[in-house]
């Protein structure tokens, strides 16, 4: 069965993680005929004709529309797309696109609409008002992780009642595991903010040498932020500088994932862990916070999943970790296995075709 489904993103860029999973779902696909229809402005325009170009070359229709705010606009636009190339399913990314159904609904109603939740962001009181209105006239969600569902039915009571389903992210274009080299970083790789919660890494590695001291012990933290002043401020009052190294922004991340023992993430408001997964495919046993979505992604074979404001607890467990090599390469073939049975470009690009399928077979028997 044929299905056509035009995807909607106000994203462009192509270094974007949504429009990268974009490109891959688009030209991946295994029976799906895609279009991909771009809600340009002055800032990305740009970035247009490289998409326009590397979609022609893949043999998929792109679309795009520059009308500033002009809700109605964009909806008859799209709604020629529609028309045009036989669309049965209209699938939103983000909440600016996701507005023109209220529009789209009346000009086409037999077109099925899909929503994806790819992150969390509180939304303020007329923007709780305007998705309530949107939420009525979408049936069909997509949620990257339970935690992301949970979330935005907490926020929108009548989510509960619509048919959703979870579909994990993923990472793209992992890179070659290396098992040539020795492992014997430990790391992480994020953002310095505070729901990153990094500081905890910091009293856990004063822990990890002035309390217990394994002085052996050194921390690399991949990465910047608004944090990053404090953090060196209280590095230095605890005397661990040469412990905890700071070393910015990297790009070379998989260098360093393949020197990586063991993984650490602590953050406490994660809507998926893309980070964590892309450790786990590079053979690290991981250390996550038990917060948000962090504890959909490891599990008791491949890491643990500690309290979020308990450096004690993470202290002896790096320490426990550093000192059982064996158990840490059993858990990083583990996490690999796992991150290519739950995470991998083809299980998106699989649930998605699935996905799709079902709705239009559902469809049909209505």
């Amino acid at each position: 069965m044929a299905v056509n489904v035009l995807i909607i993103s106000s994203a462009i860029s192509p270094n974007g993680g949504t429009i990268g999973k974009i490109r891959k779902l688009i030209t991946t696909s295994n029976g799906i005929n895609y279009s991909i229809y771009f809600v340009c402005n002055k800032q990305n325009i740009a970035n247009a004709k490289e998409e326009d170009s590397f979609y022609r070359c893949n043999g998929i229709k792109a679309f795009y529309g520059n009308y500033g705010r002009n809700l109605f606009r964009f909806a008859l636009d799209i709604h020629n797309v529609v028309k045009q190339e036989k669309i049965d399913i209209v699938h939103f990314y983000f909440n600016v696109e996701h507005s023109f159904v209220l529009v789209l609904k009346l000009l086409c109603p037999k077109t099925i609409y899909v929503r994806s939740f790819v992150g969390y962001i509180p939304l303020s009181g007329l923007q709780k008002r305007l998705m309530s209105l949107v939420i009525r006239m979408v049936d069909n969600y997509i949620y990257i992780s339970k935690y992301i569902e949970a979330m935005y039915q907490k926020d929108f009571k009548q989510l509960k009642s619509k048919k959703g389903t979870i579909i994990y992210n993923c990472p793209v274009n992992v890179a070659k595991v290396s098992d040539s080299q020795e492992r014997n970083l430990v790391l992480y790789v994020g953002g310095l903010n505070r729901h990153k919660n990094v500081f905890l890494l910091v009293e856990m590695m004063n822990q990890v040498v002035n309390t217990y001291r394994r002085s052996d012990i050194i921390l690399t933290i991949i990465g910047d932020g608004p944090c990053r002043e404090d953090l060196e401020k209280m590095i230095h009052e605890y005397g661990i500088a040469d412990n905890v190294r700071l070393l910015g922004y990297k790009k070379n991340i998989a260098d360093y994932l393949n020197k990586t023992q063991i993984y650490v993430h602590p953050a406490t408001n994660e809507g998926f862990g893309i980070s964590v997964v892309e450790a786990m495919f590079m053979k690290c046993p991981c250390m996550v916070a038990n917060a948000s979505a962090l504890p959909e992604l490891v599990d008791e074979h491949c890491g643990y999943i500690l309290p979020p404001s308990d450096s004690t607890a993470w202290a002896k467990q790096l320490i426990a970790m550093v000192d059982n090599p064996s158990l840490c390469c059993r858990m990083g073939e583990e996490a690999s296995k796992r991150a290519r049975k739950m995470f991998s470009e083809e299980a998106f690009v699989h649930n998605h075709d699935n996905y799709y399928r079902s709705l239009i077979k559902s469809n049909h028997r209505q």
